[in-house]
């Protein structure tokens, strides 16, 4: 994309943010970063159980919990598509599951929110890899899918699909995420990877390097928590894509 800026949206967790943060800024620029929020909990705004300003000093965490309680995704993707020449997304956040209000909305299970107690007693917890959660986020897929169609990005969706790994670049056993072994999620997310791809048929990205885990990583040891080698090789394929899709008219 010689001359101008990629501009770059991303539905998605760390793993999409970590890749783009090694892309050289005279590249490429962030529109909009969608993060801590299921496909499932977007578009369904939830009734105000609590404040996140009251409860977290971070301004990114609160942007995100205040975000998942409006299920207010769709908005920003629609709100930014004039300004974005690639969606980037990866699906490392549905690992959190997502409780079920009564009045039929559902929210994304954060660490903050558990951290802080902020959820209610009683809310029926389904977690990733259920039936009934594959059958929400299929149907929330489609949901996305139009949302994306209709912004005219479904030509420039990206999906980051790289395997958790199972052991750190030292040889050491990664540890589980909210009950998912690395192998167990690398099982139990090949239907979700593959219903997106079968509904809205993005482009993909797979590492080309061998995929370890950083031990001492800045946001500590996790399965999706990668050495920069595969950061990097993200990031890369991240600018090779833009170039070849180009920039939106």
């Amino acid at each position: 994309m010689p001359g101008s800026l990629m501009r770059v949206t991303i539905h998605g967790s760390c793993v999409s943010r970590d890749a783009f943060e090694l892309i050289d800024p005279a590249q490429a620029t962030l529109t909009r970063y969608i993060a801590r929020q299921s496909l499932i909990s977007a578009g369904t705004a939830c009734p105000p159980l609590f404040d996140p300003a009251d409860l977290l000093d971070s301004p990114f965490q609160i942007r995100m919990l205040s975000g998942d309680l409006r299920g207010d995704a769709l908005e920003h993707i629609t709100g930014v598509a004039a300004e974005t020449d690639l969606l980037v997304c990866d699906l490392t956040d549905e690992r959190l599951g997502v409780f079920a209000l009564p009045d039929g909305s559902y929210l994304t299970r954060t660490v903050e929110g558990l951290a802080q107690h902020v959820y209610p007693a009683g809310l029926r917890l389904i977690e990733l890899g259920d039936d009934e959660h594959f059958r929400l986020f299929e149907h929330a897929l489609d949901r996305w899918a139009t949302t994306v169609a209709d912004a005219g990005l479904l030509d420039r969706v990206v999906v980051l699909h790289v395997p958790w790994a199972s052991q750190t670049v030292d040889g050491e056993a990664t540890p589980a995420s909210f009950k998912l072994s690395a192998d167990l999620a690398n099982v139990v997310y090949s239907r979700y990877l593959y219903a997106m791809f079968d509904r809205v048929d993005p482009w993909v990205i797979r590492p080309r390097v061998r995929v370890a885990a950083q031990g001492d990583h800045q946001w500590g040891p996790a399965p999706f928590h990668y050495v920069p080698e595969v950061q990097r090789d993200l990031a890369d394929q991240i600018v090779e894509l833009g170039r070849r899709i180009g920039p939106r008219d």
